[in-house]
């Protein structure tokens, strides 16, 4: 009887990561990340969107290169009432595949974005991978 208590007390202290992971949102969204970088002209307008700056080159004539790395929204609200629901219906079980996968999912979830600018720091090209 204490083991089978024991293995509930560990699965409900998981219950819920999956559906918490799955709703929540660190990055930005890529069709918000479009719209904005369209918005911006300088480059502390791209800065201000947060990347992480991968690399900068300054070319020979005077133009500076630089490589972004954003993070991509991956919050889905069906997502989540679907890890909710194989949660209640597993009562919890469903907690040890889905935490794991949703970990993986917001890892992989990235856009990098290369800009070119002109000796005044202004956009002079744009371009999304």
């Amino acid at each position: 009887m204490r083991r089978l208590f024991l293995a509930l007390a560990v699965v409900f202290c998981l219950y819920g990561c999956s559906v918490y992971m799955a709703a929540n949102s660190e990055g930005i969204n890529p069709l918000e990340l479009q719209k904005s970088i369209s918005k911006c002209d300088n480059r502390n307008c791209i800065l201000l969107l947060g990347p992480k700056v991968i690399s900068s080159v300054k070319n020979s004539d005077g133009t500076i290169s630089e490589e972004y790395r954003f993070h991509i929204d991956t919050g889905a609200i069906s997502r989540s009432v679907m890890h909710g629901l194989l949660d209640v219906a597993t009562i919890g079980l469903w907690e040890i595949a889905g935490t794991p996968m949703e970990a993986k999912r917001k890892n992989t979830s990235i856009i990098f974005l290369k800009v070119t600018y002109d000796k005044d720091e202004k956009i002079l090209r744009t371009d999304i991978r």
